[in-house]
C-alpha cells in the first residue's frame, strides 16, 4: 500500500471530520443561550475516529467513494484526488493508473459541462501517454470513445452514421485490446469483461451493417430528437456511474421539462430506469406501460416488481397493454 495512497485518504477523512463537526473554519463561540453549562467552556470539540484506508485496486476505490459521497460532494473527493495528480506515475504504479482513471470519470459524472469533458479528456490523453498498455487507460480510452459515439448518435438504433465510424471502430480496438490484456477485467463500480464483451459484440453487429444513409429521411422527431439522444447518454452514464451519482443524474432526468418533445422508447426506457433506481412510480409506470410490446422492455413484470406499489389505475391501464400485446397478467405488486 503505498504511503501516498493513505495520505489522501486521511487528508479525505480530515475533512469529512471537518464537515461533520459541522464547526470547521469557524472560530465563533457557540451563542450563551445554546451553551451547555455541565461542560467546560474549553472541552474539546467532537471528533470522528481516523483510520488508514487501502487505496490499491477498483473495490477499494469503489468502497472509498461510496463512503465519502455518502457524507460529502464529488467535489470534496476530486479535490483530493486532483491534489495527487500531478505527482502520480501511472506507468510504474497500478494504484496510481487507478487514481487517474478514476479522477476522469468522476470528473465527467459530477458535472458534464465543457470544462470537466476537457478535464476527463486530458486525463486520458495523460494515461495514453504513460501507462499505454494499462487496462486501467484502455477503459478509459474506451469510455471517452462511446461518449462521443453516444453523445452524437441521433439515429435509429443499432445503426452508426458514416461520419462516426471511425470513432466506432477506435472504440472496437480499445475493448478488444482490454480483453487481450485483462480478460477479466473487473473496472470501476464492479463494471466486468462480460459486460464490455457484450457490448463489443453489439458494435462488432452494427459495425458489420452497412453505413447510416446521411441522405436518407430522419426517424421521427421522437427517435431522432435531442430528448432521445440526451436518453441514450443519460442510461449510458447511468450505467457507468456510482450510487450517488445515479441518484442525481436520475433526480435531473425525471425533474426536466420533457412536455416540448414527444416521447420515444428510448426516452421512456430512461423515464423507467430512473424512476425505478429513485423510487418514483407515477412515472415508473407510465413509462412502463408506454413500453409494453416494444424491444426495450424484456419482462414487464420484473419491472413492475421493481417500482412497488402502483398509483391509482396505473395497474389496470398495465394489465390493459400487457392484453393488447398478447403478454399474461403481471401479480399484484406492491407488499
Amino acid at each position: 500500500m503505498p504511503i501516498r495512497s493513505t495520505a489522501i485518504a486521511l487528508a479525505l477523512a480530515t475533512a469529512l471530520a471537518a464537515c461533520a463537526d459541522g464547526r470547521a473554519g469557524d472560530p465563533r463561540l457557540t451563542p450563551s443561550v445554546e451553551r451547555r453549562l455541565d461542560r467546560a467552556p474549553d472541552a474539546p470539540a467532537p471528533t470522528l475516529p481516523l483510520a488508514p484506508v487501502a487505496l490499491a485496486t477498483q473495490a477499494d476505490f469503489d468502497a472509498f467513494e461510496r463512503d465519502a459521497l455518502a457524507r460529502s460532494t464529488p467535489e470534496t473527493v476530486l479535490g483530493v484526488y486532483e491534489a495527487l495528480a500531478d505527482g502520480a506515475q501511472p506507468g510504474a504504479r497500478e494504484a496510481d493508473a487507478i487514481l487517474l482513471q478514476r479522477l476522469a470519470l468522476l470528473s465527467f459524472s459530477a458535472s458534464a459541462d465543457q470544462a470537466r469533458l476537457e478535464r476527463t479528456f486530458a486525463l486520458a490523453d495523460r494515461l495514453h501517454r504513460e501507462a499505454p498498455a494499462s487496462p486501467h487507460t484502455l477503459y478509459l480510452l474506451a469510455y471517452v470513445k462511446r461518449l462521443l459515439l453516444v453523445s452524437a448518435r441521433a439515429g435509429r438504433a443499432g445503426e452508426i452514421p458514416a461520419e462516426h465510424r471511425d470513432v466506432a471502430d477506435k472504440l472496437r480496438d480499445d475493448w478488444t485490446r482490454l480483453l487481450a490484456a485483462a480478460p477479466d477485467y473487473v473496472g470501476p463500480y464492479e463494471q466486468s469483461a462480460v459486460g464490455i464483451r457484450r457490448d463489443l459484440a453489439e458494435l462488432t453487429a452494427a459495425l458489420a451493417r452497412p453505413a447510416a444513409d446521411p441522405g436518407a429521411a430522419p426517424p421521427p422527431p421522437s427517435v431522432a430528437g435531442a430528448d432521445a439522444t440526451e436518453a441514450r447518454s443519460t442510461l449510458w452514464r447511468h450505467e457507468h456511474a456510482n450510487p450517488g451519482e445515479r441518484k442525481t443524474l436520475c433526480e435531473t432526468w425525471l425533474a426536466r421539462d420533457a412536455d416540448l418533445t414527444p416521447r420515444g422508447e428510448q426516452t421512456r426506457y430512461a423515464e423507467l430506469v430512473c424512476a425505478a433506481e429513485v423510487g418514483a412510480p407515477e412515472a415508473g409506470y407510465a413509462a412502463l406501460t408506454a413500453l409494453v410490446g416494444t424491444p426495450s422492455l424484456a419482462d414487464p413484470c420484473a419491472w413492475a416488481a421493481r417500482l412497488g406499489t402502483p398509483p391509482a389505475g396505473a395497474a389496470d391501464a398495465l394489465s390493459a397493454a400487457l392484453a393488447r400485446a398478447g403478454l399474461p397478467a403481471c401479480p399484484a405488486a406492491g407488499p
